[in-house]
Parts: structure tokens; C-alpha cells; sequence
């Protein structure tokens, strides 16, 4: 039998005019064309898609692993698309943690972990034994690991990718956009160690005898990583941040000017890093010059990292408010807002600040300055902010998705 090109070529010619050929007045002729239309487009997609699936095993690009998983996906981003946002339920339990991933939620308690697709329901689940588990998440991954204990495991939309138990302790994580993630922990020698595992497998481990690690994070290609090590100077003691390159030994550093130990470090979208502390920020440049310094006579309560900017809350000294300053990328002061209630929680996203009061929630547009609130005794949740529109509030039983506006 031979393959009748011409007639191949024929069925693949766009001519919605042909419909009139077949049309027989039972139905609307424009619903008829569109509906060819529909048909004629989906199927040179298909044939697109193929190509580009047979171009990609051919290079070496795509595994079967990789094509499983784009497959088994397809059904969570319809999910994407479908959602309808309403109340998650879970079994009940303490020391639960909450973390956004792929616009749903990935939710751990010492027994469990669970990830919901954005329209709510249950994509995947896993037992465990934590006793104070914690969550990091990137586009494909959730890590989980267990906060003075020894566990860890890795876990993509349908199945666990990886699981260890370490011979220390881990205080700490950060996780790439790529999958590639560090740990904390600690040896016999050594008062830290920063372990890094590439997607490939591969690890690196650095590891610190002079000081102890407070706090990492590795940049959105997970080529970098930022450590911050407080070492003893005399009576006292000082804070250095450190940049590696993943699986390069040597480093840059510089010091940090803060009361106390800071809290947390992290590298921005596009290289810039910030630290944070009880009194203030510092923010260095990839090459770690200091750009700016940030700093308040009241105590820092709370922080948010956005991808290029950072939310903090404190007391304010000359209102009795509480006053929540954004700074942009480079460390400086991009808005300032006073709250006559106690902050409870801070987040950032695309251009809207978000805060968590006694008494509810609100969302300020950063650039219209309007804003939208939602009354509701706000104690005992946990907030999550899917996208501008949607929070998240859980509790330890339920989460229920919020639509704060449009």
C-alpha cells in the first residue's frame, strides 16, 4: 500500500469555505466554520507536537522520566486552568507547615505531607515521621526536612525523587528554582556544614569550623549560594556573608553591621543579595559591594523576601503604629505604611503588599495606593498568597482560599 501523498497534502490545506461543501442548513453556518477552524488548528498542534517530542529523544534532551512526568502534569496544570478556589481539608495535626507550590499547596505535618493541585484537590501524599517538619518549594519540587532532626526527602508533583537520612542534625534549607537545593547541618569537625545537591545527583559539601551557618540561599539558577556565618571575635562575636560558586571552594566576602545575629540572607532575581536583622537591612551588589543600609531604633518582628525586594514590620517610635517599609532591590526606600493594629504576617506580590492584623486581612496596591480588606479574627491561620488575587489561610485542619479582588 502507498502512502497517497496528494491526498495527505489535501487534508492538511486550510479552506474553511470548503464547509459549504458539506453544509446541509441543519446547524449555523459561522458555529460550522469555527468549529473547522478548531478542528484544522488542533490538529496541526498535535502534529507539532510530536516533532518536537521526536526532536527532543533524538537530541538526548528529553528522557522517559522527563516525558512521564510532562505527561503525568498535564492533568495538574488543567487543574491551572479549572480552579475553583474553596476550602482544602487535611487531617488533623500540630507542628504543620505550609508552603505555595505550582499556584496550590503543599502541606506537612509530623506524621504526613500533602500537595494540592490549585483547584483543591489531593495530587499526592506521603507518610512520615517528623517531629518538626518544614517545607522549601521551587516550579518542579518540595523539600521536606526536619528541623533538628535528621530527615529529608524530595518530592515532584507525583512521587518522592529523594529521601536520606543524614548522620547530623539539619537547621536549615534553601532550594533553587532549578530543583537544586542545600541543607544545613553540621560533623564532627566541624561546627556547620552546607550540603548541595544538584538535579544531576551530584553533591557539595562546605564545610565551616571557624563559625556557624545562620542562614543560605542559592540563587534562581542554583549556580551561586550566599552563606551567612556569625564567628567569634574576642568577647564578642560579627557576621560575614560569603558567595560561592556551586562546586567552587573559593569565596568573596564582606561583613554585616547589625545588633545580634541576623536573620536570614537572601539572593534576588538578577544577583543583588540582602540580609536582614533585629535593626535593619544591609543590601550588597553580586560582587559584594555594599549598596545600602536600612536601619530602625525598633525591633524587626517580621520579613518577607520578594523576588526583588523585601517587606519588614515593626513598631513605629513616633506613632505607637506599626509601620511596614518595602525596599527595593538596591536597599532603598520604596513605600512606607503605618497600621493602627499589630502585624501579624507581611507578603509581597506583583506589586501588591499584603498583611495579616488581628482583625483580617488586607491587600494595598503599591502603585494605586487603593486597598482591599477582609474582616475575620485572623489568630489562628497561617496566610499563604497564591497570586495577587487569592490568599490562602490555613489552619491546622483546613485552608481556605480567599478572592481578595480583581
Amino acid at each position: 500500500m502507498q502512502l497517497d501523498f496528494n491526498n495527505l497534502i489535501e487534508k492538511f490545506k486550510y479552506d474553511p469555505n470548503s464547509v459549504k461543501k458539506d453544509y446541509d442548513g441543519k446547524t449555523d453556518i459561522y458555529l460550522a466554520k469555527a468549529s473547522y477552524r478548531y478542528a484544522y488548528f488542533r490538529r496541526i498542534l498535535c502534529v507539532l507536537l510530536i516533532l518536537v517530542i521526536i526532536a527532543f529523544l533524538l537530541s538526548g534532551s528529553l528522557s522517559y522520566d522527563k516525558l512521564f512526568y510532562l505527561t503525568k502534569d498535564i492533568k495538574l496544570a488543567n487543574d491551572y486552568v479549572n480552579s475553583v478556589h474553596d476550602t482544602i481539608t487535611y487531617n488533623v495535626g500540630n507542628s504543620q507547615s505550609f508552603i505555595t507550590y505550582r499556584e496550590g499547596l503543599a502541606v506537612a505535618s509530623r506524621e504526613r505531607l500533602s500537595v494540592f493541585s490549585a483547584g483543591g484537590r489531593e495530587i499526592f501524599s506521603s507518610n512520615h515521621s517528623y517531629g518538626n517538619p518544614a517545607l522549601a518549594s521551587s516550579e518542579k519540587y518540595v523539600l521536606l526536612y526536619d528541623v533538628g532532626g535528621k530527615q529529608f526527602a524530595l518530592y515532584n508533583s507525583f512521587s518522592q525523587v529523594k529521601n536520606e537520612t543524614l548522620d547530623y542534625t539539619i537547621y536549615g534549607a534553601s532550594i533553587a528554582r532549578n530543583g537544586t537545593f542545600a541543607l544545613i547541618t553540621r560533623a564532627d569537625r566541624y561546627d556547620s556544614v552546607v550540603s548541595v545537591y544538584k538535579t544531576n545527583g551530584t553533591r557539595y559539601d562546605y564545610s565551616f569550623s571557624e563559625g556557624r551557618v545562620i542562614s543560605v540561599s542559592l540563587s534562581e539558577k542554583g549556580t551561586e549560594m550566599a552563606v551567612l556565618l556569625t564567628l567569634t571575635n574576642g568577647d564578642g562575636f560579627y557576621t560575614e556573608l560569603r558567595l560561592y560558586r556551586i562546586g567552587k571552594e573559593d569565596y568573596s566576602s564582606a561583613n554585616t553591621d547589625f545588633d545580634g545575629i541576623p536573620y536570614a540572607v537572601k539572593i534576588l532575581d538578577g544577583g543583588n543579595i540582602m540580609v536582614v536583622g533585629a535593626n535593619g537591612v544591609n543590601t550588597f551588589n553580586s560582587n559584594l559591594n555594599l549598596l545600602n543600609e536600612y536601619f530602625t531604633d525598633e525591633e524587626i518582628y517580621r520579613y518577607y523576601f520578594g523576588e526583588d525586594s523585601i517587606a519588614i514590620s515593626h513598631l513605629s517610635k513616633e506613632s505607637g503604629k506599626t509601620e511596614v517599609v518595602i525596599l527595593n532591590k538596591r536597599g532603598k526606600i520604596d513605600k512606607k505604611y503605618l497600621f493602627d493594629d499589630r502585624i501579624l504576617d507581611v507578603a509581597l506580590c506583583d506589586g501588591y503588599l499584603f498583611v495579616q492584623t488581628l482583625g483580617g486581612f488586607e491587600r494595598r496596591n503599591m502603585t494605586l495606593n487603593t486597598s482591599e480588606k477582609i474582616d475575620i479574627v485572623a489568630t489562628d491561620y497561617k496566610m499563604i498568597v497564591s497570586d495577587k488575587n487569592t490568599l490562602i489561610i490555613c489552619d491546622d485542619s483546613y485552608a481556605k482560599y480567599l478572592n481578595i479582588g480583581e
